[in-house]
């Protein structure tokens, strides 16, 4: 059993697909244009994930934070998606959510806004906004994802918040 399964005390996979799925999708779809397409970013980040467990199950792999480890392959696959989309800002005139249909129009209109805000919002800060804030994540466990101190972070998150302002002003 390698170090990573024991760590997790499993060697289900599915144990901590469950546990990060809604978090990853929700992370994912404020970053682009449609669900199916945050689904298929999901799905592959997951699936990035579990290639490098195997391929590396034998050579002592050091994950040691599964969760940061899970945000940066996701932040990889919406960066190939955007790159392979000629690095072009895909359009935010449709809106889709897993569960639109009990959502008004104004608290769609109000997603769609706060989306657009967030993807003007310079390197690092969408993501530690909407970790902070929409995934409820401490100022501890951003820094440890990001590896950076926490006063980095708490910078980082004031200065996304004061842009994130400005744009929806």
């Amino acid at each position: 059993m390698t170090k990573f399964w024991r760590k997790f005390g499993s060697n289900n996979f599915s144990d901590i697909y469950d546990k990060y799925i809604d978090k990853i999708y929700r992370f994912v779809f404020l970053k682009v244009d449609s669900e199916p397409i945050a689904q298929d970013i999901t799905s592959e980040t997951f699936t990035r994930t579990l290639e490098y467990i195997n391929k590396n199950s034998g050579n002592n792999i050091k994950i040691e934070n599964i969760q940061a480890f899970l945000y940066r392959t996701a932040t990889n696959a919406v960066i190939d998606y955007y790159r392979q989309k000629s690095r072009q800002n895909v359009p935010l005139n449709e809106f889709n959510v897993r569960d639109a249909s009990s959502m008004t129009s104004e608290q769609k209109t109000q997603i769609v806004i706060i989306r657009d805000a967030l993807q003007k919002l310079e390197g690092e800060q969408a993501d530690v906004v909407m970790w902070h804030y929409v995934e409820d994540l401490s100022i501890k466990e951003i820094a440890e994802m990001l590896n950076k101190p926490e006063g980095t972070v708490r910078v980082i998150l004031h200065r996304g918040l004061k842009e994130l302002r400005r744009h929806l002003v």
